[in-house]
């Protein structure tokens, strides 16, 4: 088969704040630098209510071949800002006829071709693991109990999850895999049973001293291979090379090779100078096309988006605070302070 046949890359563009730009950034990487990868369909969906597009975000959709979706799902968390992941996976799923599918976070670049996302491993589901974050390694460890529960939820005993080793640190937790890069062969019921857990997770109000609900998104793509008797393996993690903006000189080792960079906050103004010096003594192939595009900020927004943007925020602050009032909290240490809806 045609590997741009094989493949299909699925993102989330909504009209808010940065979140245009870095889509628009990321479809451009993928054609220019995704190899046999680059011509793969490229589906933006948005499955809430949104702002409008830009004029402009509209034709470079045409110039990069990005295909849009737009269905409102009218989700009863629609105010969560990470329920569009597993709703934008579901959509592309019913229209795409590709064997696989590849989410892609907005704050992501192809630096280089990312030939294992077109599956030959033969896994259902492939990802890199995430860093320490909320994951168990054991009995002795603070969200151990949470995770004890989370399986119950889902009909699993936390030894079903087998063990990996965090990219970043090299420690060895249970299975917990970075929710911002990922591929599922689209026949297979992972897609399914990520939405399935996520809703459970959700529903069930379950969450940690940490406020650990925001990561709630990833635990049910944690769950999903297992939930669903699906086949995984795992990542290298030139597939998602966490940046974050913030100085990081001990995590670059392997910059050089990265062929998925996940930047994070590393483009926006105060940040840019920093992950351009990064390329300048890692990748000086791709400096010359990253310097040219500017950092990137939610300036360029209409004022019918800063508007409507406004409004939706409010709303689903609220929607927020009452979720938060009900859920059920498993005491694993010191409570944060609950995160801001993203603008």
């Amino acid at each position: 088969m045609d590997p741009s046949r094989k493949t299909a890359f699925v993102t989330v563009l909504e009209p808010n704040g940065v979140l245009e730009p870095q889509v628009l950034l990321l479809a451009e990487s993928l054609r220019r630098f995704g190899g046999r990868l680059a011509s793969c369909p490229f589906f933006c969906v948005s499955p809430r209510f949104r702002p409008p597009l830009r004029r402009s975000t509209r034709a470079r959709f045409d110039e990069l071949g990005i295909v849009p979706i737009d269905r409102n799902f009218r989700h009863k968390y629609a105010w969560f800002p990470f329920t569009p992941k597993p709703l934008a996976m579901a959509a592309a799923r019913d229209v795409s006829d590709a064997t696989h599918l590849v989410w892609l976070d907005a704050d992501v670049l192809i630096l280089d071709e990312p030939d294992a996302f077109l599956g030959a491993d033969g896994a259902d589901f492939a990802a890199c693991p995430s860093g320490r974050d909320i994951a168990t390694s054991g009995p002795a460890d603070r969200f151990h109990s949470y995770w004890e529960q989370v399986c119950g939820l889902f009909g699993l005993d936390v030894e079903d999850l087998p063990w990996v080793e965090t990219h970043h640190e090299g420690l060895q937790v249970r299975f917990y895999m970075n929710g911002g890069v990922f591929r599922v062969r689209r026949e297979s019921a992972v897609i399914e049973h990520v939405l399935r857990n996520f809703e459970a997770l959700m529903d069930s109000g379950l969450s940690t001293s940490t406020d650990s609900f925001w990561q709630n998104d990833m635990v049910a793509l944690a769950a999903a291979p297992f939930t669903s008797g699906s086949s995984w393996c795992v990542l290298p993690r030139c597939y998602n090379f966490s940046v974050s903006g913030v100085p990081e000189r001990d995590q670059l080792q392997g910059f050089e090779s990265a062929r998925v960079l996940h930047y994070h906050l590393a483009l926006s103004p105060a940040n840019r100078e920093r992950l351009l010096s990064y390329f300048r003594e890692f990748r000086p192939d791709r400096l010359e096309w990253l310097e040219a595009k500017g950092a990137l900020d939610a300036s360029g927004a209409t004022p019918a988006q800063r508007v409507v943007r406004r409004v939706l925020r409010a709303s689903r602050e609220r929607a927020m605070r009452r979720y938060l009032a009900g859920c059920r909290v498993v005491d694993t240490g010191a409570r944060a302070e609950p995160a801001a809806i993203l603008p």
